[in-house]
């Protein structure tokens, strides 16, 4: 072991990299197939060598590679303008990760994970579960991960937490279909102050060369997005889907939307929180159906209000401090506040972030208060 007082970094599992040109599935030694899974204080740890190669490079057209229960950590790219990341997914390549974290990486862009794909390749798909993105940097875009045009991408239950970035997508930033659900995204922030509009920690837009935004999208549902710094979510020209979601702490914009010149933006906000955000904001062209969200602080400034239609309610919020639940982190709506049932009741979820079963009059942000 590398240090026996940090059981989570133990276990050198091995250095070098891997060009995958077949489907392929890697679990930690230990690892079954049952979905037991192993002891997650023993996880692998990979150490690359600092270089220009990443870990993994996933070929075009693969099936499908499955990555389980590692941790990947420490790496840093020698060169930045080299086109690869820890884990490099070409076009038509399908890839699972699951319960595996990326820490401590450095690239140019999207360090723990990039898709190379542009306008017209096959499109290469991304479903990240249970896994942790921390303390990553990136000199230009994507402080983590880095999505290209033709990408579908998935995250449930993960954590994006205190990386950086020199432009937009301090965690991540993506050109394709994006989906975060029960996920947790925090303390990220701008590396440079470039000006007062960068630094979202979620960005999501469309590729200059791309002349259609029919594919792209953003979702964000049972999600704690809060005190990343300057903006917590930025969508550029992309039809935007928020619902019970908690926004809270940003010193710029908590949710940004804005059109193009050339393609038409929705956005669907429903059952979301918004507290001590600068300034929530809409695009004057971007077309908004809001209803049954509770915001309180300054929410428009110069923009069209976000919270125009029936049902939304502008009260504090009464949020708890913050709370930590294994590595997410959310705020809990406290007794009298008008969070508690006032959701759509036609758009309740099962559960809510980090796992509470929600009522059918359900509460209106990420966390369903315990009844």
């Amino acid at each position: 072991p590398e240090n026996t007082n940090d059981p989570i970094y133990n276990y050198p599992a091995g250095y070098g990299a891997l060009a995958i040109t077949e489907s392929v599935l890697i679990m930690s030694a230990d690892g079954v197939f049952n979905g037991a899974g192993v002891d997650k204080s023993q996880r692998p740890v990979i150490k690359p060598l600092k270089g220009n190669g990443g870990l993994f490079s996933v070929a075009p057209g693969i099936t499908i590679f499955h990555l389980e229960d590692v941790i990947i950590r420490g790496w840093e790219a020698t060169n930045f303008g080299v086109d690869s990341s820890l884990l490099t997914i070409r076009p038509g390549a399908h890839v699972n990760l699951i319960n595996s974290d990326f820490i401590d990486n450095i690239n140019g862009k999207g360090p723990a994970i990039r898709t190379m794909t542009y306008p017209g390749d096959d499109v290469a798909s991304l479903y990240v579960e249970d896994s942790r993105f921390m303390d990553n940097i990136a000199y230009g875009l994507g402080g983590a991960i880095h999505l290209g045009s033709e990408t579908v991408a998935s995250f449930k239950n993960s954590v994006f937490k205190r990386n950086m970035a020199a432009g937009e997508g301090t965690a991540i930033h993506s050109l394709g279909a994006l989906t975060i659900t029960e996920s947790t995204i925090i303390d990220n922030k701008i590396l440079f102050s470039i000006g007062s509009s960068k630094g979202a920690a979620v960005y999501a837009g469309i590729d200059d060369h791309d002349h259609s935004n029919s594919s792209k999208s953003l979702s964000i549902v049972n999600t704690t997005v809060a005190k990343n710094y300057p903006t917590g979510v930025y969508a550029n020209g992309v039809n935007t889907h928020v619902e019970h979601a908690t926004f809270k702490g940003h010193s710029r914009y908590g949710l940004r939307t804005v059109d193009t010149h050339v393609h038409e933006v929705n956005l669907n906000l429903m059952s979301t929180v918004f507290d001590d955000n600068k300034v929530n904001c809409a695009a004057p062209n971007v077309d908004v159906v809001s209803g049954f969200n509770l915001y309180f602080g300054q929410y428009n400034v110069g923009c069209k209000l976000l919270f125009n239609n029936d049902g939304n309610i502008h009260a504090d919020p009464m949020l708890s401090e913050i709370k930590s639940f294994g590595f997410h982190q959310y705020f809990i709506p406290e007794p009298g506040s008008k969070a508690h049932n006032n959701a759509s009741p036609l758009d309740c979820p099962y559960v809510d972030q980090i796992g509470n079963m929600r009522t059918r009059e359900c509460d209106i942000g990420a966390i369903e208060a315990v009844k």
